[in-house]
């Protein structure tokens, strides 16, 4: 089931939001996709 927070728009764009939910926290995907860095 899709978070709540994925159809909440952030300053990094949805897309962002439900990267982190598909992504396990140790990926470097994730890390890749959300990090303002």
């Amino acid at each position: 089931m899709i978070s709540k927070h994925a159809r909440v728009n952030t300053p990094d764009g949805p897309a962002a939001v439900i990267s982190v939910d598909e992504m396990p926290a140790d990926s470097p995907s994730r890390s890749n996709s959300t990090a303002p860095t």
